[in-house]
């Protein structure tokens, strides 16, 4: 089971959710170990400590008690491995949310889950007004503790789509990265849309054409007409850490095609469905659906095998 470590937590944080999921083997970049070698006494399930570095030479690490290995070693030495068959329901990945009162709390999805929501999404992408194909270069904009990455690599590999990872968040240097390769679609939180925007760098970039998910709230007006003005078309999504996490999208139905382009526009910002697989209600205090009037409130329920 891969467990992805949220490093933006404190290290109290870090702690819990270690010991909460049992890791027994750490994969470590090596730009955390002063903080691993900091908490290290206090992990009580680890075994195993794996490094991994771009750098020539591996960094020397001791961890009394704790096997330390280097990962590209790993690799030279390695011999193919024989995968034993899973029941499909198998638990495969856990991290866990902090969008909650308390402690943070662990999420876990199976290889069925996986799957399904990556079929799911490779088929609603295909879709206008995303219309994603072998042809595009996605970079996401989301860390992959943050329910893979929303799904995003399952997704994109299994359409075959070319997929660039930037490392640390360096606006100009993803802002380069996104001309270089030719990125057609990026995806992230409103505020990852601001900063590019934004950076001094920003308008040496022509970024016409270039498509943005964007997810975790919704889009003020004010920097979707400012994407606009740079000619991105930006697509809103929406989902949930318990979701694996997409349930709905911006996406066009057939008659939605033929709208004028200001209704189109106000919908991109604003509107969402529910994209395949995946049914979801608003429902009022005695669970019947509320008005779809556009101004009663209501609760969402979702039921999906995602």
């Amino acid at each position: 089971m891969l467990h992805t470590v949220n490093i933006r937590y404190s290290p109290e944080d870090i702690v819990y959710t270690i010991n909460h999921a049992g890791d027994e083997i750490l994969f470590v970049k090596d730009e955390f170990l002063p903080l691993l070698q900091a908490v290290m006494p206090r992990l009580k399930t680890v075994k195993k400590v794996v490094v991994m570095t771009d750098k020539s030479e591996p960094p020397q690490v001791k961890l009394p008690g704790v096997g330390v290995y280097n990962y590209e070693d790993l690799i030279k030495s390695s011999s193919p491995y024989d995968f034993k068959d899973l029941d499909e329901r198998t638990v495969a990945t856990l991290f866990y949310t902090s969008g909650t009162t308390g402690p943070p709390k662990g999420v876990f999805f199976t290889h069925r889950q996986l799957v399904l929501h990556a079929m799911a999404i490779a088929i609603s992408t295909a879709a206008p007004p995303y219309e994603l194909s072998v042809r595009d270069v996605v970079m996401p904009l989301v860390t992959m503790y943050h329910v893979h990455a929303w799904g995003g690599p399952h997704a994109m590999f299994l359409a075959g789509q070319k997929y660039v990872f930037t490392g640390r968040m360096d606006w100009g240097y993803i802002l380069k990265t996104i001309s270089e390769e030719k990125v057609t679609y990026i995806y992230g939180v409103p505020v990852i849309l601001y900063l590019l925007l934004t950076h001094p760098d920003s308008p040496k970039y022509d970024l016409r054409g270039l498509k943005y998910g964007n997810g975790g709230s919704a889009i003020p007006e004010g920097l979707y007409k400012l994407a606009r003005s740079r000619g991105i078309i930006v697509i809103n999504g929406y989902g949930l850490s318990e979701t694996a996490p997409v349930i709905a999208q911006a996406l066009f139905k057939a008659s939605t095609l033929n709208w004028p382009e200001d209704k189109k526009e106000n919908y991109l910002m604003k509107g969402l469905r529910q994209i395949p697989l995946t049914f979801i209600r608003v429902v009022d205090e005695q669970g019947k659906d509320v008005p779809k009037d556009g101004k009663t409130i209501g609760e969402i329920v979702v039921r999906s095998p995602c």
